[in-house]
């Protein structure tokens, strides 16, 4: 009998860990989703990024092929029409970057969220099995006489150490969202001045192209050296 007790509460605490375990790995599962997805939506905007930028290369290349092509005066406007469409795309690739960082965000939140879900659930769950051991420990050792206290003792200890789990993963989800949104926010800031930098760089490899085209315009090349 009591050899089957003690195999019993074995294969118990075997079942238990193995839910433990379990749920650690549908947690850690959450996290791994969540990251696959925003990698996958830098792939989308990186490509998008690329698509435009190939697009206005076409368009400006062949829309100053044809003020080239005109004769007499006013060639400077090609110029001008490269830094208003350079400028026009920035402005394009800027939401886009903005649509992708709500997205970013909102799935880390979302994530996040899930993931300490799960953490408190693991918890309460180790906590509960560590107390229905000590309850079990407890009916097998002290005397009916004394039980009831003792069990009403360890209710009371498992109650508060919920309570007290609860708060300490409330502060650290607020913490870790505010660490995350700071994060967002650096990122963000990079990007941004990245992005800047590479289309600054397009627009004025083209406005030197097209000044290339006509060095002797002294009109075209004053305009030109200005927006450089």
């Amino acid at each position: 009998m009591e050899q089957n007790e003690k195999l019993n509460q074995r294969r118990k605490v075997k079942a238990d860990r193995m839910q433990i375990k379990k749920l650690r790995i549908e947690r850690d599962q959450l996290e791994a989703v969540s990251q696959k997805e925003i990698e996958l939506n830098q792939q989308k905007f990186d490509k998008q990024i690329t698509e435009m930028e190939k697009v206005v290369e076409k368009e400006i290349d062949r829309d100053v092929q044809t003020h080239f092509n005109q004769s007499g005066p006013g060639k400077e406007q090609a110029l001008v029409l490269v830094n208003e469409v350079y400028d026009d795309l920035h402005i394009r690739k800027l939401k886009v970057l903005m649509s992708k960082q709500f997205f970013d965000l909102s799935k880390s939140l979302a994530a996040l969220q899930s993931f300490v879900g799960m953490d408190k659930i693991i918890k309460c769950k180790e906590i509960e099995q560590r107390f229905e051991r000590e309850k079990d420990k407890t009916l097998k050792t002290v005397p009916k006489k004394e039980l009831e206290g003792i069990m009403d003792q360890i209710g009371a200890q498992m109650d508060l150490e919920m309570q007290l789990m609860e708060e300490e993963m409330s502060k650290m989800q607020q913490l870790k969202e505010s660490e995350m949104r700071q994060n967002m926010e650096n990122k963000f800031f990079n990007e941004k001045k990245l992005m800047a930098e590479r289309t600054n760089d397009l627009k004025k490899h083209k406005l030197r192209n097209a000044m290339g085209k006509a060095q002797d315009d002294k009109t075209l090349q004053e305009v030109g050296r200005k927006m450089l």
